[in-house]
């Protein structure tokens, strides 16, 4: 058989069928049957389309959306731009090794040999150990040799150190000794360069820094008795400022002309 004309045997057949029920509902609401009927038809398309959505469109829109999320997730955050400092202020480059300053150079005063001296065999004596009137122990330090006179010696200075520096101190032996002062001086070229605090009963120790930039012979003095002991006293290839900005520097610098 001819599928053509059975399909319009199918058609034919629905018409006949639409046709009997026109007839039979022909002036009993069948107007109303139909408008019902097509509003069921347009009720069932639309939840076929809602059906197919669901199925098909939704799970697609949410894979791409996960898809996207996940491919964010994933990236690398976008580098930022280099920042290009102009030549005129760029650090200029090392062209060799860094270095920090060098220590200074500590000559102790007791190495030099001197000059000229207030007796023949030498105005000062060496101490190996030295005690202050506060009970501080030295290693090494020096004081008059004689109580009756100025004690001094003289020597000729390296261009190299231009700072002189030590303590001044009353000695242990003499620290209840009552009515008695001295002190300690240093010239430069025969100019008074520092004079200590007078040296008495219950003194403080003195530290002094001195500069002797330029100076070619240097007097070491102790006025008088014998109940000063300078100590920790050296020549330093630094100048002033320098010592007195280093660690353990307690004191104040003084220059020349300054007593």
């Amino acid at each position: 058989m001819d599928p053509r004309k059975k399909k319009r045997s199918k058609w034919r057949f629905i018409d006949r069928l639409l046709y009997k029920a026109d007839v039979f509902f022909k002036g009993r609401g069948w107007g109303i049957v139909k408008g019902w009927i097509k509003l069921g038809a347009i009720a069932l398309a639309v939840i076929a389309v809602f059906a197919a959505i669901s199925h098909y469109v939704y799970p697609y829109a949410i894979g791409k959306i996960n898809e996207h999320r996940q491919s964010k997730e994933t990236e690398a955050p976008p580098e930022e731009p280099a920042v290009v400092i102009p030549s005129d202020s760029e650090p200029p480059l090392a062209t060799g090794p860094l270095h920090s300053p060098e220590p200074p150079s500590y000559l102790p005063l007791w190495d030099l040999s001197y000059t000229e001296a207030s007796e023949p065999q030498g105005g000062l004596v060496y101490y190996d150990d030295v005690k202050d009137n506060r009970g501080n122990a030295y290693t090494r330090g020096f004081g008059g040799s004689n109580a009756d006179i100025d004690n001094y010696e003289v020597y000729k200075v390296d261009p190299a150190y231009i700072t002189i520096t030590g303590v001044v101190i009353l000695d242990h032996e003499s620290r209840n000794r009552k009515g008695i002062t001295t002190f300690f001086s240093i010239y430069g070229d025969g100019e008074l360069l520092y004079m200590s605090p007078l040296i008495t009963k219950d003194c403080e120790p003195a530290r002094f820094i001195v500069d002797i930039s330029g100076v070619e012979l240097l007097k070491i003095m102790v006025r008088g008795s014998l109940m000063v002991r300078v100590v920790d006293c050296f020549l330093i290839d630094k100048p002033v400022g320098e010592i007195n900005n280093m660690p353990g520097a307690r004191y104040e610098p003084q220059s020349k002309g300054e007593q």
